[in-house]
């Protein structure tokens, strides 16, 4: 794993509230994480030039604790970036700047074949995407487990 895979996976644990090694499970099939941040660098998502700032502002941050990195990031220039990447983490798709003229992004793009279903937001939901799950027939006859066992962080909750 390179520095900036593993800051970028770092960072967005950070952000997204969901523990780095769910982000970046050991055993990664999908390597989610690498396609964002390869989408991320590449020339297809317009911010490949914003992105060394903001790894750099994690990085002038990092081993502080994760609500001060958090903020810090928030009060950088890179923040609006850092926004977008979190809607990244949790729905799987890369939205444009906010357009004030028409109060919404101009288009939407979905970054990866599986970005849909390893979307975040099914995991803070503590649920699966339509048409697609993992989990055994009759999973839904029992309580679903704790949310830290989705966002692996149990602190909260």
């Amino acid at each position: 794993m390179t520095d900036d895979t593993r800051d970028f996976v770092n960072m967005s644990s950070v952000l997204t509230g969901f523990a780095a090694s769910v982000l970046q499970p050991a055993t990664d099939p999908q390597g989610q994480a690498g396609q964002y941040l390869a989408f991320l660098t590449g020339p297809d998502s317009g911010v490949a030039e914003a992105m060394p700032a903001l790894l750099d502002v994690y990085r002038a941050n990092d081993g502080k604790p994760p609500e001060a990195v958090g903020q810090a990031i928030m009060a950088s220039p890179s923040a609006e970036l850092a926004r977008r990447i979190i809607k990244l983490w949790y729905s799987g798709a890369w939205y444009e700047p906010f357009d004030a003229s028409t109060g919404f992004a101009d288009t939407l793009r979905i970054v990866s074949a599986q970005a849909y279903t390893s979307g975040l937001a099914w995991r803070a939901a503590q649920a699966h995407p339509m048409g697609y799950s993992l989990l055994r027939f009759g999973y839904w006859n029992t309580d679903p487990p704790a949310l830290s066992a989705f966002t692996g962080d149990s602190t909260h909750g």
